[in-house]
Formats: C-alpha cells, sequence, structure tokens
C-alpha cells in the first residue's frame, strides 16, 4: 500500500487536495488555487503523457466541452446582459477545463479514483464535525436548519448525500462482509441525520434514490443471470420498502414539516420554482435555437433568479440545440453503464462498478430537478468520476476478452 502511494505522488497529493477544495470547500475561493497548482504538477510530469492525451478524451466530456463552445459562441451573440454572461462563462468554462485535466490524470493513475471516494467522505465527516463542534458561521448557529460550513442548508445536504455515494464507491463491493457492511451502515445513519437537520427536501429524496439502487444493483449483481426485467424486479420491492420506511424515519424532522407546508401551500404548483420552470418554457419558446444567453435567464426573471434546474438553465440558455449536446453527455453515460451492466460473462467487481455509474448519473438527473449542474463543482466532478469509472471498467472489459 505504501509503494502505491510513493507511486506518482505528488500528482495523488495535489489531485486529492484539489478534489478535498471542490467537494467541501468550493466557496472559499481556494478552488483555483489548487487547480492550478493540479495542472503545474500534472505538467511537470509530463505534458504529452497527461494534459495534451487528447485521445483519452471521451464522449461525454467532448460533448460538454463542445457545449462551452457552443455557449461562448451564442452567448456572444444573444444575451442581453454581457456582464451577466461572462460572469457565468468564466467559472464554467474553468470548471470544465479542471475536468478535463482531473478526467486525463485519473487516466494516467486510475488508482487516484479512489482518492475522490475518500474525499467525498472526509468531507461529510467535516460537516458533522462542523455541527457538533460549533466551527459553523456564527450567523448560522441557532437557525431552524444547519448550514454547517455550507451557504445555505440544502448545499449541506446534497453534500451529505454526496459523501454516502463516496462511501458507496469505497466499500459497496464488501457489503457480505461484517466489518465494511457496520462502518457503511454506521456512516450512513450519521449522513442521513446531518440531512434531516439541514431540512433538505431534494436530498432526503436523493439519498433515497441512491440507497435504493444501490441495494438493489447489489442483490441482483450476486444473480448469475442478468436482464433488466430482472434489475426491476429486485428495484420495486425495495423501493416499496423504503416508501413504507419513510414516514417512520421522517416523523419529527424538519424535512417532515418542510414537506407538509410545501402540500398546505399548494403542493409543486404552489411553489415559486414552478413559476420558474413555467417562465423558462416560455423563454424558450421565444428563443429556441440558441436561448437567451448563460446566466441571462435572471436578466428576465421577475425576481432576478437563475431558475433552479439544470433543464431549464440550459434549454432557456444554451436553446434546444445546447439543451441537446449538455444533456446528451449524461445519457451517453446512462446508456453506456445500463448497457454494460446487463452484459453477460463480466466479472462482479465490473458488474458493481457499472451500476454504480449508472445509479449514479441517474441520482445527479434527479438532483439536476432542483440545482444547476455545471454550477455545481462538486456535482461535476462526481460526474466526470462515474465518466472515468465506466468508461475504464468498458476498457478492462474488453482488454480481458
Amino acid at each position: 500500500m505504501l509503494k502505491s502511494l510513493k507511486k506518482n505522488f505528488f500528482l495523488k497529493l495535489t489531485t486529492f487536495a484539489f478534489m478535498i477544495v471542490v467537494s467541501g470547500f468550493n466557496t472559499s475561493g481556494l478552488m483555483p488555487v489548487f487547480g492550478i497548482a493540479m495542472l503545474v504538477v500534472a505538467l511537470l510530469y509530463g505534458p504529452t503523457k497527461i494534459v495534451l492525451n487528447f485521445k483519452a478524451i471521451p464522449l461525454e466530456l467532448k460533448l460538454l466541452n463542445i457545449w462551452v463552445v457552443w455557449a461562448l459562441i451564442t452567448g456572444l451573440l444573444v444575451s442581453s446582459n454581457i456582464e451577466f454572461f461572462f460572469a457565468h462563462f468564466s467559472t464554467t468554462a474553468t470548471l470544465i477545463l479542471a475536468l478535463n485535466v482531473v478526467y486525463l490524470i485519473m487516466v494516467y493513475d486510475p488508482s487516484i479514483i479512489k482518492a475522490f471516494a475518500v474525499a467525498l467522505i472526509i468531507t461529510g465527516i467535516i460537516q458533522f464535525l462542523a455541527i457538533n463542534l460549533g466551527w459553523q458561521n456564527a450567523e448560522h448557529i441557532g437557525k431552524e436548519r444547519e448550514y454547517g460550513l455550507e451557504g445555505n442548508p440544502n448545499s449541506l445536504g446534497l453534500k451529505m448525500v454526496y459523501a454516502t455515494f463516496g462511501l458507496f464507491f469505497l466499500f459497496g463491493h464488501k457489503v457480505k462482509k461484517i466489518i465494511p457492511l457496520i462502518f457503511i451502515a454506521t456512516l450512513s445513519v450519521v449522513f442521513f441525520q446531518i440531512i434531516l437537520l439541514s431540512g433538505s427536501r431534494k436530498s432526503v429524496i436523493s439519498f433515497g434514490v441512491l440507497v435504493v439502487t444501490l441495494i438493489a444493483i447489489t442483490l441482483v449483481n450476486s444473480q448469475k443471470n442478468i436482464s433488466f426485467g430482472k434489475l426491476l424486479i429486485y428495484l420495486l420491492p425495495v423501493t416499496i420498502a423504503g416508501v413504507l420506511i419513510a414516514p417512520t424515519l421522517l416523523e419529527g424532522s424538519i424535512v417532515a414539516e418542510r414537506f407538509n407546508a410545501l402540500e398546505e401551500g399548494g403542493g409543486i404548483e404552489g411553489d415559486i420554482r414552478y413559476t420558474m420552470y413555467q417562465f423558462g418554457l416560455e423563454l424558450f419558446y421565444d428563443n429556441p435555437i440558441a436561448g437567451v444567453g448563460l446566466n441571462n435567464y435572471k436578466e428576465f426573471f421577475y425576481t432576478g433568479q437563475y431558475s433552479h434546474s439544470d433543464y431549464v438553465e440550459t434549454l432557456a440558455s444554451t436553446g434546444l440545440v445546447g439543451f441537446v449536446i449538455y444533456q446528451s453527455a449524461f445519457l451517453v453515460l446512462i446508456f453506456k453503464s445500463l448497457k454494460g451492466f446487463l452484459k453477460k460473462g463480466i466479472d462482479k467487481g465490473s458488474r458493481f462498478n457499472l451500476g454504480l455509474s449508472f445509479s449514479g448519473v441517474v441520482l445527479l438527473k434527479i438532483i439536476a430537478f432542483g440545482i444547476i449542474l455545471y454550477t455545481s463543482p462538486s456535482a461535476m466532478l462526481i460526474f466526470i468520476s462515474l465518466v472515468f469509472i465506466g468508461n475504464n471498467t468498458f476498457k478492462e472489459i474488453l482488454i480481458r476478452k
């Protein structure tokens, strides 16, 4: 293990540091610093070996790169507020560039993928300690919903979902062993309690989806013959059990109160986000090809807010063409992972990784109903890690055959 750690040590160290900052402290302003450090070390290892290894870039990442170029061209042509556009484009383009570098580093040293899972788990533990040891911002202490080290409670909830995902990735294939099972169960309960304290409804739903899909994937992976129908058969009872247990788990929590408040306020249609989605569709109808320009949705919406939806924002901001290019990056990985998971004759470890990749990207697309993924560094880093897991596993399967 020590020998493995020594190999590419500084590359591992700088990449891990970048991942920690992205997954837990992206609002600190330190992300560009650690990103540059990671890039410099990658260049020192040899530009052609890592950074200029363009042939290693998969279709999913190519689509994101093409979408950034499309967003730039159309944004310059159609944006009503060019300052809004440049403010958003600069951060988005920088993030996508960083994802390219991270992916190529993973190709160079695949063991780094495990470092990201560790980073997610550490981030969750740090948030837990921050709440229980009073490390939070003084203005957030004593509020009804917990903030942790985040700027809002919803971000805290999602960070705990991501931490749980990292936990399943690192130890999920060992659930039949008692010690890893106890470890997973204990930390999952801890992370779930923080989600409840955050009061984040989308985080509770996301956590449930994550647990249900991974349980189903683990169960079906123990079978010799696997089909999509069999996956659904295992998924159905686990989902029903989760729905029946959920009210008991949520009873008396802030999340339960917020769900009740939503229902009493007229349900989803009574929420301002529903109005945001409708308005975004209207903007798209008026500007179907190129949209209104990146980050210009809030220039038109009466509250000056963004749409709070990855789907609405990409559709309204970059038009139908941009929407198809961007969303295709996720769809490609969904179909690729599912196809590989159902493939006959592969080992259980590879199948678990493909199932994890499939469930992870589905999880992100569920979360995308409530946030803009391409402005969330932690979500996009998870996505690019899933892309690596899916593509690397496919490559290993082909090599074995």
